[in-house]
């Protein structure tokens, strides 16, 4: 992703272009730099989740989620948004 961001906006930069990637000491630097970053390994999905996300739920999940995105309109403060009823 590092490699596609610095070639999409023309940027000089020290990644692999054959490979197209940046490389492990470019990425193990990065994530010295973010400490708040992490790498982890997946768990597995619980079936009560997998049964959770099905059609009914998706739609009730957007029911509600599409108008307050409308309300934030990409404000960088999402904190202050109480939800109207």
């Amino acid at each position: 992703m590092a490699f596609q961001l610095a070639f999409m906006n023309d940027l000089n930069h020290p990644f692999s272009k054959n490979d197209e990637a940046a490389g492990r000491k470019w990425l193990h630097s990065f994530l010295r730099r973010h400490q708040e970053l992490s790498l982890r390994k997946p768990q597995s999905t619980t079936m009560a989740r997998i049964r959770g996300f099905n059609q009914e739920n998706v739609i009730k999940f957007f029911d509600i989620y599409e108008p307050l995105m409308s309300i934030v309109k990409n404000s960088p403060d999402c904190t202050t948004v109480t939800r109207q009823t």
